[in-house]
């Protein structure tokens, strides 16, 4: 029988160190970005936001654009030039594609917590 090895906190928490990404623009210019990896709370938090429910209709839609501004708000530690979250709702749709790309996406996230209630 194998030895029981007893986890640590490091091994169970994420590191809070942000991750330099440089976004090459149109013109050449770069924007940097430093991200630090979701928390457990920090992806409940956005997919809190992504599904709308219409009461009227009885239907639930995916509310993209709330799951990415609280995901980014979580996971955005800095930038270059630096922006807020008011400026995100003016980024231009090829610098918003390329901060999403840096993102987890609401799918995986979904998908992954049904796989887990599966097994």
């Amino acid at each position: 029988m194998a030895e029981e090895v007893v986890a640590t906190l490091d091994d169970i928490k994420v590191s809070g160190n942000p991750t330099e990404h440089k976004i090459v623009l149109k013109d050449n210019k770069v924007l940097k970005v430093w991200m630090k990896e979701p928390t457990w709370v920090d992806k409940q938090y956005a997919l809190s936001g992504w599904v709308e429910i219409d009461q009227k209709a009885k239907e639930a839609k995916p509310n993209f654009m709330e799951y990415y501004k609280r995901i980014l708000e979580r996971c955005l530690v800095r930038s270059e030039p630096q922006f807020n979250m008011t400026d995100v709702l003016s980024l231009r749709p090829e610098v918003g594609e390329a901060l999403e790309k840096l993102l987890p996406s609401p799918i995986e996230i979904g998908i992954t917590q049904e796989e887990e209630k599966k097994s």
